[in-house]
């Protein structure tokens, strides 16, 4: 099923067993956030379900580039394991928004400021954002 851009704008998805699928995934406008299980760059099946979305979205609102920016917790950062792991948790997202039929221009980021949330989950993230540049 297709849904329009304006009902993929406000869709939240419901969380689900997986660790990172217990953050809350809304997609606020055009960007779209994925979660990741601490210390891990492989989507889940909601990570997965968003991506397909922002697939959705990029080729229906015919968006020419894309930013993939990653980031990680605290306690990722403060152990050494960011930047590379926000950058494979980044590659890994690009990979699926190739894989699900993107053919345009997607560019990796990285952030290792993780914001200040008792819910660290949050910040084990991939930010998609349409047509924003490093």
């Amino acid at each position: 099923m297709r849904l329009s851009l304006a009902a993929l704008a406000m869709t939240v998805l419901v969380p689900t067993a997986h660790a990172a699928d217990t953050a809350p995934t809304v997609i606020y406008d055009s960007v779209r956030m994925v979660f990741f299980d601490a210390g891990s760059s492989q989507l889940s099946d909601k990570a997965s379900e968003v991506v397909d979305l922002a697939v959705q979205i990029a080729i229906d609102a015919h968006v020419e580039n894309e930013l993939v920016t990653g980031y990680c917790d605290s306690l990722e950062t403060k152990n050494g394991a960011c930047p590379a792991l926000a950058r494979q948790r980044a590659e890994a997202v690009k990979a699926a928004l190739i894989a699900g039929g993107l053919t345009i221009r997607i560019d990796i980021a990285t952030r290792t400021d993780a914001l200040d949330l008792s819910d660290q989950r949050q910040n084990r993230r991939v930010v998609i954002e349409p047509g924003a540049s490093p």
